[in-house]
């Protein structure tokens, strides 16, 4: 199963909507960090930044705050992104 979730919106319209792990994978490849550089930033474990990428655990808001700060970006990077993988 992929990332990315197809939606039906609009007389059939396709949307790939990102889970909020492959968002937050995206902004911090796009950014040029592993994960340990990002938990290192975002004050968290390699193991749960891993864990968020995943989709095994979902991030409590202060967890969101954290890797956006340690992203460089506003917590509307994350907007739109399912909570969980669907299937």
């Amino acid at each position: 199963m992929t990332q990315a979730q197809s939606v039906s919106y609009n007389g059939g319209m396709r949307t790939k909507l990102l889970t909020f792990g492959a968002r937050l994978r995206q902004l911090r490849e796009s950014r040029g960090l592993t994960q340990s550089e990002l938990a290192a930033r975002a004050g968290l474990t390699d193991q749960w930044v891993s864990h968020f990428e995943i989709g095994r655990r979902e991030p409590t808001f202060r967890n969101l705050q954290a890797l956006a700060q340690g992203l460089g970006v506003g917590l509307s990077a994350f907007d739109g992104c399912l909570a969980k993988q669907r299937g």
